[in-house]
């Protein structure tokens, strides 16, 4: 890169080029757990591709992501065992996608356990929990959550979830 390059002030870079600068920053502090917030926005395919690989690989070496993201083709390639923690009429949504992304949805968690096998039944997942607890408990292999709860709920349940290793995905109303 010229002189110029390298003296440029960030905030006079594109939105995509201050995200890349970002993504080099968190991955180089090589934490155990990264917190990324619209990862993609800005971002072009190539890039955005990229992304997916680097946090597919991080998830591969044992770190935890918490991926905030509107945009959920992103979040349903990268996991391959899911669970639903909320039974209402959104998980249709949530099922569709991860299974035409190649994933498998292992169960359905609520604390309405009627909700919960209701929708199991409807979608043919093989098992409702009431208590994610549980859930987490018997599923040692699932990869990932997908919340979607009340906003108000999410807190606790994403804390929950990433105590117990799991990729946590909110779905954000």
């Amino acid at each position: 890169l010229d002189e110029e390059v390298h003296n440029r002030i960030l905030s006079k870079y594109s939105k995509g080029m201050r995200q890349k600068v970002g993504i080099a920053i968190a991955l180089a502090k090589k934490a155990k757990v990264y917190l990324l917030d619209e990862p993609a926005s800005g971002l072009d395919p190539r890039y955005t591709k990229l992304l997916k690989d680097w946090i597919k690989n991080l998830s591969a070496n044992g770190k935890t992501v918490l991926l905030s993201t509107h945009i959920i083709e992103m979040a349903e390639n990268l996991c391959t065992k899911v669970a639903i923690i909320g039974a209402g009429g959104m998980a249709q949504y949530h099922i569709a996608g991860f299974r035409q992304a190649g994933a498998e949805i292992v169960a359905i968690a609520d604390l309405n356990m009627d909700a919960a096998k209701a929708t199991a039944a409807q979608y043919g997942v093989g098992q409702t929990f009431g208590s994610i607890e549980t859930m987490f408990e018997t599923l040692t292999d699932l990869d990932a959550v997908s919340i979607i709860v009340p906003n108000k709920f999410h807190a606790p349940l994403a804390i929950q979830a990433l105590e117990a290793g799991k990729h946590c995905l909110l779905y954000t109303s």
